[in-house]
């Protein structure tokens, strides 16, 4: 199973991408990355309208959905372990071509089903530069402004 997320690139201002030279080198970059404790890239839609990048999926969410889910119970222990798998993917990433995250919150780092945590959307820089941020309509941040008054106590963010 893989994970898509569809880019916010907007159709009529890039019909059509060009692959560069340097975002060939980009998508190489991010094939061969290989980490217990980061997705695994497996590769992009480049064709307009359907801009998206499919990775691992990790089927237990993110860590945002597993802290704000009341009948999830974590202990200090699992709590302390995922913070280190936090820890060592981000090292991975640091010590790697991509050298930074550039974006990472809780709903950039995910879940596998033996509850391993694993760093999400990273890297492809030039790829990111061409979405449209004028409104992060696809955030987690901006749907819990958009909802947080209707939600009930058990869903509360």
């Amino acid at each position: 199973m893989v994970a898509i997320k569809k880019l916010n690139i907007d159709p009529k201002k890039y019909p059509k991408l060009e692959l560069s030279r340097k975002l060939l080198m980009q998508f190489k970059i991010m094939k061969d990355l290989q980490h217990d404790h980061i997705t695994r890239f497996a590769g992009a839609c480049v064709d307009s309208p359907n801009y998206c990048i499919v990775t691992e999926y990790c089927p237990k969410g993110s860590l945002d959905d597993i802290l704000n889910n009341d009948t999830i119970k974590l202990d200090k222990m699992m709590k302390y372990s995922l913070l280190h798998d936090l820890v060592k993917g981000m090292y991975f990433l640091h010590n790697s071509e991509i050298r930074s995250h550039g974006k990472l919150k809780t709903s950039n780092c995910v879940v596998d089903s033996r509850f391993v945590l694993k760093v999400t959307d990273f890297g492809l820089a030039e790829l990111h530069a061409m979405e449209d941020t004028t409104e992060d309509v696809d955030t987690h941040s901006f749907y819990r402004s958009m909802f947080d008054f209707n939600l009930p106590k058990l869903y509360r963010w």
